[in-house]
């Protein structure tokens, strides 16, 4: 018997390997096949917003006040950071700016997986890549030409350099994030609760000198022309496009009056921010409970904060990478979240090429915010997981005890 179970076993562990293998293969092939084709085939719709900005940056015109279909509208020190892509021909920018995207995951990675203090194989690494290149929102982000790869890094290379005890680098490249995208500010709050002054005020010192210099290369006239006429009107509730994968999208949908709408958002984005304050340990703990803890602030900002669109979910790569971190501690419930961790990437990562089909029955629109019910899947996951590590760390004081 204990020979047939074991030539089971040996067969079973083959077949692993060779499905793993083949998968391996197949995502390396397709993520380059998708870089090729966008550099080949696309024009980067976003891409040109950004490259018409730095245009106007780079010869003193006011970024806000053209008339081009889609304005921009990040904000005057984001064009600070951009200022370099200016210098190239706009068919070169575009294939530096994807090519860079492109690499900027892969760090992002292995940044990550540094802040655990584990060394991961090729195998791991190539497995997290993977999956995140088949993912809708990563493909999106590359074909639109989206910022939000860098966003990924720069926060993630926050953390990193928390876990390294380096505050100020930790507190500037959250700063740098902060120039480029407003969004990212809620993770002040993870240093905050973390008791992590060097980095709060790191951050809110650089953020000030970059805002002063975009303000001082834009002039106060575009300045105050970004935080008067452009920000405050930044389209959130009310957008039901299916693309919005917020909650401010799922309201929109249901057909619910913005001004009720409106308070619903601001309440539930409201409780996952105070969750998520209150789930951050206020002293240092393992990598694994300290990444999803930082991930449970990012989640709060793609639900909560009023308008996220398909790209803007490559940050999840934090989340499901401090789960994937944690599974050690799950003990009985391994095979159980294991499922939902996958469900989730999958309610995540697909995509509905025509969503007008489903959208034309009322209760059929509830099924286009796959996105967010993934989002909120992943959260309370990220919850149960920070509960599981907590009380495994309470056995090991104990037996030591």
């Amino acid at each position: 018997m204990s020979y047939k179970k074991s030539i089971s076993n040996e067969a079973l562990t083959s077949f692993s390997k060779y499905f793993l293998l083949v998968f391996l293969s197949l995502a390396i092939i397709f993520s380059v096949f998708t870089v090729v084709r966008i550099i080949c085939q696309f024009e980067l719709q976003d891409f040109s917003v950004y490259y018409q900005g730095v245009q106007n940056f780079l010869s003193r015109q006011n970024p806000y006040m053209n008339s081009q279909p889609e304005k921009y509208i990040y904000p005057p020190s984001s064009l600070v950071f951009l200022a370099p892509i200016g210098w190239l021909p706009y068919r070169l920018a575009e294939d530096v700016w994807t090519l860079i995207s492109f690499v900027s995951v892969m760090i992002a990675i292995i940044v990550l997986f540094k802040s655990l203090n584990k060394k991961k194989s090729l195998i791991i690494f190539l497995m997290v890549f993977g999956f995140f290149m088949l993912s809708f929102p990563a493909k999106f982000t590359l074909g639109m030409g989206q910022i939000n790869m860098f966003i990924l890094l720069l926060i993630s290379l926050s953390f990193y350099f928390f876990r390294r005890k380096r505050s100020y680098l930790s507190g500037i490249f959250l700063a740098i994030a902060l120039a480029i995208k407003l969004t990212p500010i809620v993770l002040l709050l993870f240093y905050i609760r973390k008791k992590q002054w060097k980095i709060v005020i790191s951050c809110l010192v650089f953020s000030f000198a970059f805002n002063l210099s975009g303000m001082l290369f834009l002039g106060t006239s575009a300045t105050g022309d970004y935080w008067n006429n452009v920000f405050p009107y930044i389209p959130t509730i009310g957008n039901a496009a299916y693309y919005n994968q917020a909650l401010t999208g799922w309201l929109a949908r249901s057909l619910i009056p913005d001004s009720i709408s409106k308070v619903i958002n601001y309440l539930v984005f409201g409780s996952l921010l105070l969750i998520s304050f209150v789930k951050t340990n206020t002293t240092l703990e393992s990598p694994e409970s300290e990444l999803s803890e930082y991930g449970l602030f990012i989640l709060s900002v793609l639900i909560g904060s009023g308008l996220a669109w398909q790209h803007h979910f490559v940050i999840t790569l934090i989340p499901f990478t401090a789960l994937i971190s944690s599974t050690k501690s799950w003990g009985k419930r391994f095979c159980l979240l294991t499922f939902l961790l996958l469900l989730a990437y999958i309610l995540i990562a697909l995509n509905i090429k025509d969503p007008s089909v489903i959208a034309s029955n009322y209760f059929s629109k509830f099924l286009l915010s796959h996105v967010l019910y993934g989002s909120v899947l992943l959260y309370i996951l990220l919850i149960i997981s920070l509960k599981l590590q907590l009380s495994k760390t309470n056995k090991r004081r104990n037996k030591t005890l």
